[in-house]
Order: C-alpha cells, then sequence, then structure tokens
C-alpha cells in the first residue's frame, strides 16, 4: 500500500508517501520494486529509510526520469 503525508496538497507543496508491503503470511528477506509517477505532476526529492525495515539497501530508491526503482535485504 501507498500512503501519502496529505491528502489535500497546494502547488509545489512537499509531502512524504509509505510504501507498506503486506507479504501475505510468507517471510521474506528482500524486497525490490518499482514505482511510477507522471513526471509532469510530481518530482521524486529525496529517500528518507530511517523507519524502513530494510537496513541493506542494494539499491535504495533512486528516480530515474518517471521510475523509481529499488532493492534490499
Amino acid at each position: 500500500a501507498i500512503v501519502p503525508s496529505k491528502s489535500n496538497l497546494g502547488l509545489r507543496e512537499q509531502f512524504y508517501v509509505d510504501l507498506l508491503l503486506d507479504p501475505e503470511g510468507q517471510s521474506i528477506n528482500g524486497v525490490e520494486g518499482s514505482l511510477s509517477f507522471p513526471k509532469n505532476k510530481i518530482s521524486f526529492v529525496r529517500f528518507e529509510g530511517g523507519e524502513s525495515i530494510v537496513n541493506l539497501w542494494i539499491q535504495p530508491p533512486l528516480a530515474k526520469d518517471n521510475l523509481i526503482e529499488f532493492s534490499g535485504i
């Protein structure tokens, strides 16, 4: 689930998005994924992993064009 910090935003207002993973009862030891976003409406500013359960990032979330890719264990 993707959970934004705000539901109503003003023009050029920053917000955070939490990405929550539900492994549906399975044990996992790694994650990998990508998120796409409309580049003309949203820009990726930075990644903050302070409260992440991932403690070793193979590829920390990084935006390239309109795609954010990440992987970690």
